[in-house]
């Protein structure tokens, strides 16, 4: 959800920039190519923005269910045990166990 929210603000500010900023002779780089196509895809750009600024905040008020939120990717470490019995664990996002090397002679 949050990278939504991130490409969101990207791209309404880079549609209500390329709306504005052709008034100061300026214009980003990126959209450089698009300046026949302006205002329509500045338009287009920011109303895309908008639109995934408020999906998430849809789905967080409908209330998603468990299935359709991310998993936490770290759990609490375990701290204790046997390599065997981190592996035995399985829990995603563990630190690898830590194997006893022989010593050296």
């Amino acid at each position: 959800m949050a990278a939504l929210v991130r490409l969101g603000v990207i791209l309404t500010m880079f549609g209500v920039g390329s709306l504005i900023l052709p008034m100061f002779n300026m214009q980003f780089r990126v959209m450089m190519w698009a300046d026949p196509a302006q205002p329509f895809l500045g338009i287009a750009l920011a109303l895309a923005g908008v639109a995934l600024l408020i999906v998430p905040k849809v789905l967080a008020s409908r209330g998603a269910s468990p299935a359709e939120q991310p998993a936490p990717v770290y759990g609490p470490p375990l701290t204790e045990g046997t390599p065997a019995q981190f592996a035995e664990a399985g829990r995603f996002g563990q630190p690898a166990p830590v194997q006893q090397l022989p010593p050296q002679r």
